[in-house]
């Protein structure tokens, strides 16, 4: 189906076909993510800079450099810590577990400290080295799935320029996806070697990068959504055979996942994640939640990762832009089926996207399009082949009414304006700013003078975008080489308007709009499978906080918060957030109520 082109063919089809095109593209995506050079450290990276450097100040952030990504293992003597600290806040389930297995990529910044601790540049470059290893292998499963035909080019091209890649890219901590995925996409390439060109020593070789990928991160597993494809749809022989190739891989990951669970990896009370195998049924309810969404932002716009913003913003927006994306992806499936159905490797490119959208949607609340590295390997697959579908159409869709002709050509125009223009422009802004604009981002964290008497002091925010981001304040300060607040104390909960009655020298009763925790990031800590009660009392140093009332879904609806010292005590500094900056919050009187407006962060 798809030739060799000679030597009259224009140049830039020729570029595409060219066998050094891997190599071209990985040089290309690092000159477009240059600007990553530039960003610094954001959001996760502090964390990991005072894990990885033993910051006394933080002792319980502290562990082996190869478990990076161990938040908490379901320690209650740990999480109470944190919460005492103030790094995690007061609605935190007290044995909460955040644990996941990543030791290879943790490695991976244990060498950024042990070489360059003070440069997160190079931090970044390493990044930068890794996408273009990705790119580079994903460019070699084309071409080896099509052959080293124009169609593989144009897969390679569209995959290399989508802006989905930006946040890894970008991120310094978002690495350890993009170092499971491009092992993923190089075990791939070796399989497809060994199972179709004999290549004996890809016996050993593709299984070992698929374990590799594996220990980088959880999203490793998503390598089988293309290996169990290949060996249904590409590889060819009796389909005992086929299968038997499969082995190794599931043997790997059955030991991977025992050993795994045995460690005490996993999920617990986080809002953010479900466990596929222990909440089969929660993951499924997220998978209908999620899936859309994802594969909207694959295809077409918007991103993804602004979608727990849309109820805040609107309500009821997140439920329009699910309905969108429902009709956008039938649409676009009935009108490219006709060009497609004739693409030898069309169900391949499309059982590996759909395989690889699995497993990110135990994100449940939270997509992100840095998830995307292993569906977009499909995606673009299948969108390369729809293109030349539309481009050699004459007599293959000759049959197709020509009300689907059309659409066929506007559906490819359309594609051709997302991928080609929009997401190069697109990649080169989000890998700049891989956590958002930093004039949006800013509004999220607290700045405050330099002053020594801060560390004598417990910092309480009654009221924040994010409640949750109130606790990184201490570990900024700390890698800024700043004065450490002796304690943070975040009282209300994210963006909600909250109303706040002084009952007397000491105590303040909070009533959120919506109650805490309405907003999905406050479930970070505490999912709502885990309901408060009227009545339950939270201690930490300094202040007990006492659920008074709850909603009907068990989050509190009422909270009171009484301090050791009064209230105007000089040992604590108030803080609200108002027109996009954390500035001071005068007290009421006893007996005086105030209400504070939305903390809604200025887009």
């Amino acid at each position: 189906m798809h030739t060799m082109l000679d030597d009259q063919a224009p140049r830039w089809q020729r570029w595409l076909t060219h066998r050094r095109l891997p190599f071209a593209l990985a040089l290309l995506v690092v000159v477009l993510t240059l600007p990553a050079l530039r960003v610094g450290l954001e959001a996760d990276d502090y964390f990991h800079r005072i894990h990885l450097l033993a910051d006394d100040n933080f002792p319980n952030l502290t562990g082996p450099a190869w478990d990076l990504f161990a938040f908490s293992y379901g320690d209650a003597e740990r999480v109470h810590a944190l919460m005492d600290r103030g790094i995690a806040p007061w609605w935190t389930l007290p044995n909460l577990k955040m644990a996941f297995c990543r030791p290879l990529s943790s490695l991976t910044h244990a060498l950024d400290y042990v070489l360059w601790p003070d440069s997160p540049w190079l931090m970044h470059a390493q990044n930068l080295v890794w996408f273009s290893l990705f790119v580079a292998g994903a460019a070699v499963v084309y071409r080896r799935i099509m052959g080293p035909t124009l169609v593989a080019g144009i897969a390679a091209l569209l995959f290399a320029l989508d802006d989905a890649h930006a946040t890894p890219a970008g991120w310094i901590a978002g690495r350890n996806t993009l170092v499971a995925a491009t092992f993923g996409v190089w075990c791939l390439a070796a399989h497809d070697r060994w199972r179709r060109d004999g290549w004996r020593a890809g016996a050993f070789v593709a299984p070992s990068l698929f374990l590799l990928a594996l220990l980088s991160a959880e999203a490793g597993v998503a390598t089988l959504a293309y290996i169990v494809p290949h060996a249904l749809l590409i590889e060819p022989g009796r389909v005992i055979k086929r299968l038997r190739g499969l082995a190794p891989y599931f043997v790997l990951l059955v030991i991977w996942r025992i050993a795994w669970s045995l460690h005490g990896y996993g999920v617990y009370g986080v809002g953010a994640y479900v466990d596929p195998v222990g909440s089969p049924l929660q993951f499924a309810k997220s998978v209908c939640e999620v899936a859309p969404i994802l594969l909207l932002a694959q295809w077409a716009l918007p991103p993804s990762d602004p979608y727990t913003f849309y109820d805040a913003l609107l309500p009821g927006l997140a439920v329009i832009v699910w309905s969108v994306a429902l009709v956008f992806l039938a649409l676009a499936a009935w009108i490219m089926y006709p060009p497609l159905r004739c693409a030898s490797t069309a169900r391949f490119w499309a059982l590996g996207m759909a395989f690889a959208l699995l497993p990110i949607c135990a994100t449940a609340d939270f997509p992100m399009d840095r998830l995307l590295l292993f569906v977009g390997l499909g995606a673009f697959g299948l969108l390369a082949c729809f293109l030349d579908g539309v481009r050699r159409s004459r007599g293959m869709l000759a049959t197709v009414p020509p009300l689907l002709r059309r659409g066929s050509k506007v559906l490819a125009i359309f594609f051709l304006i997302v991928h080609l223009i929009i997401a190069p422009i697109s990649l080169v802004a989000r890998a700049a700013a891989p956590a958002g604009p930093k004039n949006f981002t800013k509004q999220f964290y607290i700045e405050l003078p330099d002053d020594p008497s801060l560390a004598e002091r417990d910092v309480v925010v009654v009221n924040a975008p994010s409640g949750g981001l109130v606790g990184m304040f201490p570990i900024m300060q700390a890698v800024d080489g700043k004065p450490i607040p002796r304690r943070m104390r975040m009282l209300g909960p994210s963006l909600s308007a909250i109303t706040i009655e002084r009952l007397d020298e000491r105590t303040l009763l909070i009533t959120p709009d919506d109650g805490f925790m309405a907003w999905s990031y406050d479930h970070l800590v505490r999912s709502l499978d885990h309901p408060f009660a009227p009545g339950d009392v939270i201690k930490v140093t300094g202040m007990t906080v006492e659920v008074t009332a709850t909603t009907d879904d068990g989050r509190p609806a009422t909270a009171k918060f009484t301090f050791d010292v009064p209230l105007d005590d000089a040992s604590l500094l108030w803080l609200q957030w108002r027109d996009g900056a954390f500035v001071d919050f005068p007290l009421p009187a006893v007996g005086e109520i105030v209400k504070l407006p939305r903390a809604n962060p200025q887009m």
